[in-house]
């Protein structure tokens, strides 16, 4: 998962509304490329590596790409590297461009009414690559993901319709080529025409953790700092340009690694930090609080312009002030090591105060513990007794985005702690927030379902008045009626955009692939007889066997061993034209008109991010929708058609699968305990025993199971002393 993110003008916004970030042109931290290298004209758009070590400006006008080298990100002034120059031609125009750690340059054109994928080796002289399929397919997004491997969503036409396919590939060069290495098709008419972001984090924001921005403002790229009104789900002023892209970066891990690495751990009562002698941080501690105080210099003179104190949770324990290090960012973040953990500020110099972004509470005497707490590459989630800071609970509720992240900690522990004003303020702020914009903040949501568990244990009336506002809500901004052959009251589906793997039919698309191409070669050619027949043979193979051709190609369709996307014989065209005539055949079935709603518990059914198929088959991992059991939920549309959902997906299979496993062991035991001796041999029966056996062990893992899962509940059912 990269740390970058991007925010971009797309062509198409016909109004776009903007948040205006001003840039302090004395700001020594902001710079400007060399516009000569563009022959003076406008940058109008910015890309960067994955691993963010390369970066890349285009300018539209100049039709050039420019390379950067970006090595340290907090040097003013990055590297130039070389320049490529591309076709100069008044309907030429670069759709998207992409470029990877080791300089592959891949952009989309268009080019003689058609989208092309061109890709350029910027470390051998801009020699060009070609991939190993490129006939029929329309690019429309590309990019490089962490593993370096070329990612290309593409719409591909074929016979029967358009497909839109995610092709990737290995960027070692064969031959000037890029061989595939997984193909994805991805479907849902509702998603048709959506916009991949690989490797982007849907569930964190980056207002916090990624401080350092490049953009296009006047013309030039510059770097600045992360305003907290530069959200990622808004736009940056842009008159000029239809594109802005601006990329973040996430510093916090290295500074914290060093503050552990580089103290003795002695106490101080005061530290302070200045950066480039414009902004000085001082924070001072004692047995109770924490106060930190900034300047700013203002000619010659240090002008204190806000303070902030913290009544830290442990002061009891806390003597000579309990402060250990601290460390400055140049975008006025400042990591403190304190005693009892991990704090990190940030001072907005728009309305002069300074906000807690981040604290972990930790004994940092416990070396090694810390040491393996912060040793990933993002700050670990805020623990139990992280809340009991008063003012960190305060940060976290009332700042959108820290409540996007860390709610779920602050509201499980708001709950086990009692504190009824604070559970009430954050279910408020999520369904306040969600109401503002369902369609984008049904994330908030999660918050009170991941915590419906212990509000049914504690608070059940929570999950009723949550039933009740959240009944009967539209997945989209209008009512819209769709019509649907089903016949359930009703029928729960996944809408988001699905995509199945297509990697196992990549043998059969190569075939087909090369065969597509001989098929065009051959067209005006005396090799055209002979395929005509070839195809004559396959005609008359396909009538004398035509049931077992249709179930083993829907077999082999299914489970997608074959596909459609270069069809160009008989076998692969009749079967699919026959699975087409059946669609339109669907079609014709009076259907019920049918509105669609949203199931408002997300994340309810999900497992755990730390799911173990091991520790599944020894003890349960269970889901909030598991541990939750409350009519109140179930009483509604949306209970049903999540009952409905479970027990379709995965439900029926599983029982059915118990089910059958008992009808063998009970079939088993009794034919080899009450079958007399002479209608059964003595090798059969110790045959069926053995079986039986097999399938008692089965099902008393199942039990173990159960009895592991939750002990005191199994010793209360009546029934498991019958052996249920």
């Amino acid at each position: 998962m990269s740390d970058i993110s991007v925010i971009e003008i797309n062509d198409d916004a016909d109004k776009i509304e903007v948040d205006k970030i001003e840039v302090d042109k004395n700001d020594d931290k902001i710079f400007t490329f060399d516009n000569e290298l563009h022959n003076g004209k406008p940058i109008t758009r910015i890309e960067i590596s994955p691993n963010e070590k390369y970066l890349i400006t285009y300018s539209k006008k100049d039709c050039s790409i420019v390379g950067w080298n970006v090595k340290d990100i907090d040097k003013v002034q990055l590297k130039f590297d070389q320049t490529v120059k591309i076709k100069k031609d008044g309907k030429y125009e670069i759709k998207n461009l992409c470029v990877s750690d080791d300089k592959k340059l891949a952009y989309i054109n268009y080019d003689s009414h058609v989208y092309k994928i061109n890709i350029i080796d910027m470390n051998n002289k801009d020699k060009k690559i070609a991939l190993s399929f490129d006939t029929k397919v329309d690019p429309i997004y590309c990019t490089f993901n962490l593993k370096g491997e070329f990612i290309l969503y593409s719409e591909v036409g074929t016979y029967f319709e358009c497909h839109y396919i995610i092709w990737i590939y290995s960027t070692k060069t064969k031959n000037n080529k890029w061989e595939y290495k997984e193909i994805k098709y991805c479907w849902n008419s509702k998603y048709k025409k959506f916009q991949l972001y690989f490797d982007e984090p849907i569930d964190e924001s980056t207002d916090e953790q990624t401080k350092f921005v490049f953009g296009i403002l006047n013309e030039r790229v510059w770097k600045s700092k992360f305003y907290e009104n530069m959200s990622k789900t808004k736009v940056i002023e842009c008159e000029t340009y239809k594109h802005l892209n601006v990329h973040s970066f996430n510093p916090y891990m290295d500074t914290v690694s060093t503050l552990f690495q580089q103290n003795t751990y002695v106490c101080k009562n005061k530290l302070t930090e200045s950066i480039e002698n414009l902004i000085k941080w001082e924070i001072y501690g004692d047995e109770k609080i924490i106060r930190l105080e900034v300047f700013k210099k203002i000619n010659t003179e240090w002008e204190l312009i806000s303070t902030r104190i913290e009544n830290h949770p442990c002061a009891s324990h806390c003597y000579d002030g309990g402060l250990i290090a601290s460390s400055l960012f140049n975008n006025n973040d400042i990591v403190i090591l304190i005693r009892f953990g991990i704090l990190i500020y940030t001072f907005s110099e728009n309305n002069k105060s300074i906000s807690l972004n981040y604290f972990y509470f930790k004994n940092v005497y416990y070396f090694s513990d810390c040491k393996k707490i912060f040793s990933e590459s993002t700050l670990p989630l805020p623990n139990y007794d992280s809340f009991r800071l008063n003012g960190w609970v305060s940060d976290v509720k009332n700042n959108k985005s820290s409540l996007l992240k860390y709610g779920v900690e602050l509201l499980t522990f708001a709950i086990k702690e009692h504190k009824l004003e604070l559970i009430d303020d954050i279910y408020k702020k999520c369904m306040t927030y969600f109401k503002e914009d369902p369609m984008n903040n049904k994330s908030f949501l999660s918050i009170i379902t991941s915590a419906m568990p212990l509000l049914d244990e504690y608070y059940p009336e929570y999950i009723l008045k949550y039933s009740s506002e959240t009944n009967m809500i539209i997945d989209v901004s209008f009512y819209s009626i769709g019509h649907k052959n089903k016949n359930f009251h009703l029928y729960s589906f996944f809408q988001s955009p699905q995509i199945a793997n297509l990697s196992k039919s990549l043998l059969w698309t190569k075939y087909y692939y090369k065969f597509y191409k001989l098929y065009r070669t051959t067209k005006k050619t005396n090799l055209f007889i002979l395929l005509i027949i070839y195809y004559a043979i396959q005609v008359l193979i396909l009538l004398l066997t035509l049931p077992l051709y249709l179930a083993t190609f829907y077999i082999l369709s299914k489970y997608n061993f074959i596909n459609d996307i270069y069809a160009s014989d008989v076998f692969s065209i009749a079967y699919f034209l026959a699975v087409e005539i059946f669609k339109d055949f669907q079609k014709d079935i009076i259907t019920t008109p049918t509105i669609t709603f949203m199931i408002p518990y997300i994340n309810f059914v999900n497992y755990s991010k730390d799911y173990n198929w091991f520790l599944e088959l020894i003890r349960p991992q269970p889901s909030p929708f598991t541990k939750t059991i409350n009519r109140n939920i179930y009483k509604t549309w949306n209970g049903e058609a999540l009952i409905n959902f479970k027990w379709n997906a995965y439900g029926k299979y599983y029982y059915a699968m118990i089910w059958i496993l008992f009808m063998a062991l009970l079939g088993c035991f009794t034919a080899a305990a009450t079958i007399p001796k002479q209608y059964i041999n003595e090798e059969v029966r110790q045959q069926l025993f053995i079986v039986s056996i097999i399938f008692g062990f089965i099902h008393l893992i199942l039990e173990i199971r159960q009895f592991f899962y939750n002990i005191t509940k199994w010793f209360y059912n009546f029934w498991n002393i019958f052996g249920k």
